[in-house]
């Protein structure tokens, strides 16, 4: 039987290494599930720890989204540089 030989990969006019976001993701998806573990937690423990403890939730649960957008914004301003400058290119 022949083997095949694998495949290339597309080569593009220029390369930019991709972000590692997969451990970005799990640290985001956990604290996110945090939040809701807690914030289920509490409502179903009682009222007053609800009041206690779903203001704080909500404000790390918009926290983690926030720094999670931004920092995807951030890093496309900082790939822009790169695509100008074929110098830069490794």
């Amino acid at each position: 039987m022949r083997r095949r030989r694998p495949r290339r990969a597309r080569r593009t006019a220029r390369y930019v290494p991709a972000p590692h976001w997969t451990i970005r993701r799990r640290v985001i998806f956990g604290a996110l599930a945090l939040c809701a573990w807690a914030s289920i937690h509490a409502v179903l423990a009682g009222p007053e720890l609800a009041a206690a403890v779903l203001p704080h939730t909500s404000v790390l649960a918009a926290a983690v989204i926030g720094s999670y957008v931004f920092g995807a914004a951030w890093e496309d301003i900082a790939a822009i540089p790169r695509l100008s400058d074929p110098e830069a290119m490794p």
